[in-house]
């Protein structure tokens, strides 16, 4: 995997898991234990708002606004929790979603057959847009961290910590996937990403199968 940090940003740090031939599913009843003993915790015990202001920042200073709709997908997962809607998807899914609950970071997952293992984080460019969901609605990506394919003709937004694309997003044929964190130092250590990573890759593992592929810290 060859990943270019191009983010002018020294406190932005990312992390980055490939896991191949997982089997996508429900979720078994074993990992949704596991996600509600997640959520309880969380109710009882949220994380600190600094860590909230920390992502929102990392977001601003390439210029996006993260509020209303464009919120960070950590705090949508929080508000879900809260309200007793916490998102029931698949097994991939589900544990990205546990994970970025848990830990207050957006995390996220692609299929690995749409972004290649050539890859650039970057900002979006003005007029850079995503369809996000079935019915079409787009996000603008104009200062937005977006991880992007990249290729000799240039690069394709397909990751960001608000609203994927739909090229990217994991299909029931998927069978190798590609985990992205999105942080910033000022609420995580690199030695707090590398123990996310390896606890990321191998519920994956446990829970949707496949073999452990490749791991990269960028800062």
């Amino acid at each position: 995997m060859n990943a270019i940090k191009d983010v002018p940003d020294p406190r932005f740090l990312a992390g980055l898991i490939v896991v191949r031939g997982i089997k996508l599913a429900p979720s078994s009843s074993e990992l949704k234990e596991e996600i509600r003993e997640i959520i309880q915790n969380r109710l009882e015990n949220p994380r600190p708002e600094s860590c909230k202001t920390a992502i929102r920042d990392l977001l601003r200073r390439g210029g996006f606004s993260p509020s209303g709709r464009n919120k960070p997908c950590n705090e949508y997962l929080v508000n879900a929790a809260r309200e007793g809607r916490f998102p029931e998807i698949n097994n991939v899914v589900d544990v990205v979603n546990a994970l970025s609950l848990d830990t207050g970071l957006p995390l996220c997952v692609q299929d690995l057959s749409a972004t290649g293992l050539n890859l650039i984080f970057r900002y979006g460019k003005p007029g850079e847009k995503n369809v996000f969901n079935a019915a079409g609605q787009e996000i603008d990506l104009n200062g937005l961290i977006c991880l992007c394919r990249n290729e000799p003709e240039g690069s394709t937004p397909l990751s960001n910590p608000v609203k994927d694309s739909m090229l990217g997003k994991i299909k029931p044929e998927s069978t190798d996937i590609l985990g992205i964190v999105y942080s910033t130092r000022d609420c995580t250590s690199l030695e707090q990403i590398r123990t996310l990573l390896d606890r990321f890759q191998a519920l994956w593992l446990s829970h949707a199968g496949g073999t452990a592929g490749e791991l990269l810290i960028l800062e």
